[in-house]
């Protein structure tokens, strides 16, 4: 970041917050304000941090996780600027989009709050009817699958358990993986692994973005 900023020649510089709560302080007295222009939230503080904000964006409401803060007219404002990172990975980097993942499945691997922002950025902005989830953890699947309902943008999502079900799907278009690339260990990682690699096996080439 410090090497983009200076190429715009904008005055600003990062400094590492270690937080006690509550990071926003709304007493006006002794202690400054500890990030007076912004901060970016790291894990685990992204849903921690929204009872202290003034406000958050729509996206950071819908994904239910803030990882930028912003001041604006004194205030403590949210968003989450990876669903539109997501976004702009595939529509600034893949050459044709219409062939590439347009009016095709997505496919989001991981089932953590980057999971929600990935099926977010899918459904809303790319325009994902559905969206495959591939997780170790079905728990945490229907989590993303229940979140994601609530807030308007999950009916098109999908629980790919096995490789048998993936065999019998169409390829995914866009593919974004949320995920540590660690190697399977267990049973349930072994088998997440084996739905994924059949559905990068199948004909249709897609985009895949590692978060």
């Amino acid at each position: 970041m410090d090497t983009l900023w200076s190429l715009y020649d904008i005055q600003i510089a990062l400094t590492p917050i270690t937080p006690n709560p509550p990071i926003l302080s709304k007493t006006p007295t002794n202690n400054p304000v500890p990030f007076p222009t912004g901060s970016a939230v790291t894990m685990p503080h992204k849903v921690a941090i929204l009872p202290y904000l003034d406000s958050i964006t729509p996206e950071g409401r819908a994904v239910g996780a803030c990882n930028t803060v912003f001041r604006r007219d004194g205030l403590f404002i949210g968003t989450n600027t990876d669903t539109i990172g997501v976004r702009e990975s595939f529509l600034q980097n893949v050459a044709s989009p219409a062939k590439c993942f347009e009016n095709r499945p997505g496919m989001v691997i991981g089932g953590g709050g980057a999971a929600r922002s990935a099926v977010y950025a899918l459904v809303k902005f790319l325009g994902c009817e559905r969206v495959y989830l591939v997780n170790r953890d079905a728990g945490e699947v229907r989590g993303v699958m229940e979140w994601c309902q609530a807030q308007g943008y999950g009916d098109g999502l999908v629980h790919v358990a096995t490789k048998e079900e993936a065999e019998g799907l169409e390829g995914p278009g866009a593919i974004v993986a949320c995920v540590p690339n660690f190697p399977p260990v267990t049973a349930e990682e072994r088998e997440a692994r084996a739905v994924v690699e059949v559905m990068l096996g199948k004909s249709h080439k897609g985009a895949i973005l590692e978060m």
